[in-house]
């Protein structure tokens, strides 16, 4: 008889003597006191390095069967496995065990790994795309998608570490927590645009639009920044070559104060307008879901119009309060006329946002009967007909085409030159865009549920599910957009004002795709910091410290390396865009003297 590990193992050379182990192992476990050593026993020919595992302790004597079978049995037989040799073998370190390797987590991280290399390649192709127009919508849907990420990292973190301290019951006041909320990101913002602008609180004798010669080559880490005129060579013009260190460098003209100011005040408009659309989305969405509003569809769309009365009658306290500070500083400036005009783009950000996803929790409640939740989830066993979701597909076009229709009609109509009217047309189209964008989403949502081919990842509302429609809606929005850049390409060729009119719409339409885009990676971002947050002891804690975090790496990157490059490639497309039309405008000048002369020689 044995007694100990290392010579029970070694009476069970080959598969045949399973059972013989089995009955020999049982004296082993009961013989504590008799020790046979290694030289008692002959020494087996076929040993357990033979098996790809290093040498088992005397220690674990009593799992070397489940030992030999992780090894042999793992390439085939470990989809059979007991819950009790499954967990043995991911336990045990020295057992090398497939069932460990291929587990869930790794697969996907497998996955994620190869997608995000694919995707990044994807996009290096997309913003070196020979086509300068294509370049141009790839940085800005890029952008567009950046800052919402952004901005929902820090609003989600803000907005659960607050309401971690708001009893969930307390309807009225978690409305109440929500508008202060509101406030609070509307207040900053407007304060943040003020300072960076220098309208209000610089004084006065800063002329932001003084020129300079500026390094015009995008290559170099030093571009926009500006050089000292003795170097430029022929200082006559728009453009030039300047002698930096020895080398020739391309410089233009411009202006380095205005253009910096633009660029800051783009990224933190952005951002925090971005932050008060998801708070007036909170706001308006926990008015939609008080009992009074919530009983009907139509009951939440009037909870939907009371937000957009309250906006509109927010933004005009906002813009009185502008007319009597912009001239604190004793004169009116282009100061004040950047302060106003990005604080206006700002605030229809945050009012289309909020405006256009209530209108579409509406929309979605009507057409399956249960409201969504805050963050427009619904119930996981809710699976909505084919006939609403071909309504929701229908109402987003619908609105979308209404959007983009709209100016273009009320300007063609109205003469009107009012600054009212204009920002009214503006507003209205940004709703119109935002829920068409919404729409789309929510309803490739619902047919992914009806087609089921999320199911193996489980559906559109898990994490798998979230990315394959935000990659699948992407992909979709750069082939439409593919084939609108060909339509403008061919609009080139017609007439000044056709091609306007032409380019206008195509914009219009990018413009959306590009909300689409943006919209899509939100809800795949939301989930993102849910579920990381979810797996740890303090996730309030954790969501506010990744939002901290990564805002820090994310803003910097973000405003120096994609958000100059499309507000360079928005000014290179005005300017392009103008030297066409007079381009246009000296040929038609050219044509009507030929005719004329030739009337004359006849």
């Amino acid at each position: 008889t044995a007694s100990s590990g290392p010579e029970c193992r070694a009476l069970a050379p080959a598969p045949a003597f399973w059972l013989l182990l089995a009955v020999l192992v049982v004296p082993c476990a009961g013989a504590p006191e008799e020790v046979v050593t290694l030289t008692d026993v002959e020494e087996p020919e076929v040993k357990s390095e033979e098996y790809g595992i290093p040498p088992i302790g005397d220690d674990e004597a009593g799992l070397q069967e489940s030992a030999f079978d992780c090894v042999q049995d793992s390439a085939e037989c470990a989809g059979r496995w007991s819950s009790e040799k499954k967990a043995w073998c991911r336990e045990n370190e020295d057992v090398r065990c497939e069932a460990a390797k291929n587990s869930p987590a790794g697969i996907a991280m497998a996955w994620m790994l190869l997608g995000s290399v694919a995707f990044a390649m994807a996009l290096f192709y997309l913003v070196n795309w020979p086509d300068k127009d294509i370049r141009r919508h790839s940085w800005s849907i890029i952008s567009c998608t950046i800052s919402i990420f952004t901005a929902v990292l820090m609003f989600q973190g803000i907005n659960s570490f607050i309401m971690f301290f708001v009893p969930e019951e307390k309807e009225i006041l978690v409305l109440v927590m929500h508008l202060l909320q509101f406030l609070t990101y509307f207040i900053v913002m407007n304060i943040s645009v003020a300072v960076i602008s220098g309208a209000n609180f610089e004084g006065g004798h800063v002329d932001i639009m003084k020129e300079a010669w500026l390094v015009a080559d995008t290559m170099r880490t030093d571009y926009g920044e500006p050089v000292r005129e003795e170097t430029v060579r022929h200082p006559i013009g728009a453009k030039s070559i300047a002698v930096i260190d020895g080398l020739e460098v391309f410089v233009r003209r411009g202006r380095p104060m205005r253009e910096k100011r633009e660029i800051s005040m783009k990224c933190w408009a952005t951002l925090l307008a971005h932050m008060t659309g998801f708070a007036a989305i909170n706001m308006g969405g926990g008015l939609q879901h008080l009992p009074v509003f919530a009983s009907t569809p139509l009951r939440t769309a009037v909870a939907m119009l009371i937000n957009q009365l309250f906006l509109w009658c927010l933004f005009r306290i906002m813009k009185e309060i502008r007319k009597r500070t912009e001239a604190m500083d004793g004169e009116v400036d282009e100061r004040d006329k950047l302060y106003d005009e990005y604080v206006e783009e700002a605030e229809n950000d945050a009012a289309g946002l909020s405006i256009s996803f209530l209108t579409v929790q509406a929309i979605r409640f009507w057409l399956t009967g249960v409201l969504p939740n805050h963050e427009g989830d619904e119930p996981p066993d809710l699976k909505p007909s084919w006939g609403a979701t071909l309504g929701l597909y229908g109402a987003g076009l619908l609105i979308g085409a209404i959007g983009i229709i709209y100016p273009i009609v009320i300007h063609a109509v109205s003469r009107s030159k009012h600054r009212h009217l204009h920002r009214h047309v503006d507003m209205m189209q940004n709703q119109g865009l935002m829920t068409f964008a919404w729409c789309i989403t929510w309803a490739t949502g619902w047919a992914a549920v009806r087609c089921q081919v999320l199911d193996p990842i489980g559906g559109p509302n898990r994490m798998g599910g979230r990315i394959m429609l935000a990659l699948a809606l992407s992909a979709l929005a750069f082939l439409v957009i593919f084939g609108l850049d060909m339509v403008e390409d061919a609009a080139h060729n017609s007439s000044p004002g056709d091609e306007r009119r032409v380019v206008k719409v195509i914009r219009c339409i990018i413009n959306a795709l590009g909300i689409l885009v943006g919209f899509s990676w939100e809800h795949s971002f939301e989930g993102a910091v849910a579920a990381v947050a979810s797996r740890t002891p303090h996730p309030v804690t954790v969501k506010l410290l990744l939002a901290v975090m990564l805002s820090l790496v994310m803003v910097p990157a973000w405003l120096k390396h994609v958000l100059e490059k499309v507000m360079i490639y928005k000014r290179m497309f005005a300017d392009e865009l103008d030297s066409r039309q007079i381009v246009g405008r000296w040929r038609v000048g050219a044509g009507a003297y030929e005719q004329l002369e030739f009337e004359d020689l006849t």
